[in-house]
């Protein structure tokens, strides 16, 4: 029945629209000017009652079918956004599969499994994303420079091991990096070198480290250096790899003695951001220029 209606409006909105054409049509040809501009005045009239029935209807349309996502447990704010609708209804489509199931043995880890998801989702709803022991956070990092358009990117390397971002994924992020810089991203980066990778009676890191940074400064990379002593006095820690998104996020990069990660953490919460903000500044004091 609604659609009828729906139709007939439709129908009749287009019968008006012809006939105030035709009707405009024979108005200007034949009737005196003081007729045209009478007609005139009703033919906005009508013209201005359409649109406002349009846009009453818009709304009332637009209402009825944010009551009929509730009444079937669709957010409204979720429906209207293609992308997550899909992983949305993915989800709600799979869990009504599992709830099928009798196997009280798949139930239990069903449940030790959802427990888990829930965990994730509250972290995500916080702002807070966290890969652990997987390299899969660089997919994220990738697309955090190239498809943002950040203006900034300022990082902490905390380098500890020669072998630091120097396998395939760590390389490939570098060229990330590049890649960034050609699309217009300022890149600033600060590389904090542990003790046992400083030149005995030298201020400069070893060679490998130092062509590295080096490397990253022909490109392009504003590059400043510091060896990790010089922050041992200071009363917050500041010794950690990190890196600032311009003002969308912070990351946090935990690894192992041989720089493989551990966890890599990504926060969109403005407090987080702000803290990051401090300890870089507070670093970039102790730094100096790579030349």
């Amino acid at each position: 029945m609604g659609i009828v209606q729906g139709f007939l409006r439709t129908w009749k909105s287009g019968a008006v629209v012809i006939l105030g054409t035709l009707a405009s049509g024979l108005v200007a040809a034949f009737a005196p000017l003081e007729v045209q501009i009478g007609f005139m005045g009703a033919l906005v009239s009508c013209v201005a009652g359409i649109l406002v029935e349009t846009q009453t209807r818009q709304r009332e349309l637009e209402r009825r079918q944010d009551h009929y996502l509730q009444a079937i447990g669709i957010p409204a704010s979720v429906a209207h956004r293609t992308s997550i609708y899909r992983k949305w209804h993915g989800v709600q489509s799979a869990f009504s599969n599992l709830l099928r199931s009798e196997n009280p043995i798949l139930e239990q880890i069903a449940e030790l499994k959802l427990a888990s998801i829930h965990q994730d989702v509250e972290s995500l709803a916080m702002g807070r994303v966290e890969f652990t022991r997987t390299e899969s956070w660089r997919l994220v990092y990738d697309q955090m420079l190239l498809q943002h358009r950040l203006k900034v990117y300022r990082s902490a390397a905390w380098i500890r091991d020669e072998s630091y971002w120097q396998d395939s994924p760590g390389q490939q992020s570098i060229q990330t990096n590049y890649q960034a810089l050609a699309l217009g991203l300022r890149i600033n980066r600060i590389f904090i070198v542990a003790p046992h990778l400083m030149v005995p009676g030298i201020d400069r890191p070893v060679e490998s480290i130092w062509l590295w940074m080096r490397e990253q400064a022909t490109y392009g990379i504003t590059v400043r250096w510091l060896p990790e002593v010089e922050l041992a006095g200071e009363v917050l820690p500041l010794v950690s790899d990190f890196g600032i998104y311009g003002s969308i996020a912070t990351g946090e990069h935990e690894m192992d003695e041989r720089c493989r990660t551990l966890r890599f953490t990504l926060s969109f919460d403005p407090r987080d951001i702000e803290l990051a903000r401090q300890q870089w500044e507070r670093i970039e004091l102790f730094s100096k220029d790579l030349f």
